[in-house]
């Protein structure tokens, strides 16, 4: 998929990583197999895509960007969330180590650490209406984080005005 995008537009400026699963069950009832979907699914991914576009990024004009999506699971424990919590957990210190590996070679390399954002997987959970009013109230600007508020921090780390920000884990919550 790397190489077809970068075929058919001349090269690569920006990757970002979005993937996210793995079931909601609780961590104790999670099999060898369900663990291994999704440690491939959100921290093996994001591996071998930040490996198959770094030479890409690296030719391009100006910074090339990479970015990976986590969400509060990775350091909040949460109902059902086990094993996709520990997954974003992984997957946010990959950035760091990306950062150190390819800054020099003219990537930057970060992650954004969404709060709860209203979404179709999201509505998976049980009792989500009343997490969602809970956050709802105690945010500071009264409502809940929208797919446009994270998608803003993304296009933001994707500028040229993030090119000092290297490794870093962004929250928007």
């Amino acid at each position: 998929a790397v190489q077809a995008v970068a075929d058919t537009f001349g090269g690569l400026d920006i990757v970002v990583a979005n993937a996210a699963g793995g079931g909601f069950r609780p961590l104790l009832d999670t099999s060898d197999d369900q663990l291994d979907y999704a440690v491939h699914l959100n921290v093996r991914a994001y591996k071998l895509l930040m490996q198959e576009a770094a030479p890409y990024l690296e030719k391009g004009e100006g910074r090339g960007k990479i970015v990976c999506i986590s969400s509060w699971g990775s350091e909040r424990a949460l109902p059902m969330y086990g094993a996709i919590g520990a997954c974003k957990a992984a997957l946010e210190s990959m950035p760091r180590h990306g950062a150190l590996e390819l800054g020099h070679r003219g990537v930057n390399v970060n992650c954004v650490r969404a709060g709860v954002v209203d979404t179709g997987s999201l509505r998976a959970l049980p009792g989500v209406d009343a997490v969602l009013e809970e956050r709802r109230q105690r945010s500071m600007t009264g409502h809940n984080v929208s797919p446009e508020d994270v998608a803003s921090c993304v296009s933001f780390l994707c500028s040229p005005l993030a090119d000092a920000i290297q490794g870093q884990v962004v929250v928007v919550d």
